[in-house]
């Protein structure tokens, strides 16, 4: 396969990033098992992502959820720092419900209270 092949058939122009990514998500040559079926044939960019080690990338947090939506790798890295810093999905606060801030008001005429 050509190059001008494979980039047709498994690749679209991001001009955003000025540069190429998968058309599909996951990415085409995820195997089963999380690994790449390209193997030591990787481009330098896949072999980076999803771009950690990269302190300028870090800064990027959106960036870095959206790659947990296609990477097992980035969604394992996400998993493991919640259980790490005991990440709590906090629950919607209502404004007839208790403030959470233990005043004993409700929220709406406590902390909810609209300046």
């Amino acid at each position: 396969m050509s190059g001008k092949d494979f980039i047709e058939r498994f690749l679209e122009y991001d001009p955003r990033e000025m540069s190429y990514r998968t058309k599909h998500c996951p990415c085409d040559f995820l195997k089963d098992d999380g690994a790449c079926a390209l193997g030591d044939c990787k481009p330098a960019n896949c072999r980076r992502y999803p771009y950690t080690d990269q302190p300028d990338r870090m800064g990027s947090l959106l960036s870095i959820i959206e790659s947990a939506e296609v990477c097992p790798v980035v969604y394992e890295i996400l998993e493991r720092l919640k259980e790490e810093y005991h990440f709590i999905k906090r629950k919607r606060v209502y404004p007839n419900d208790p403030c959470p801030c233990g005043s004993g008001l409700k929220y709406k005429k406590c902390c909810g209270k609209k300046k």
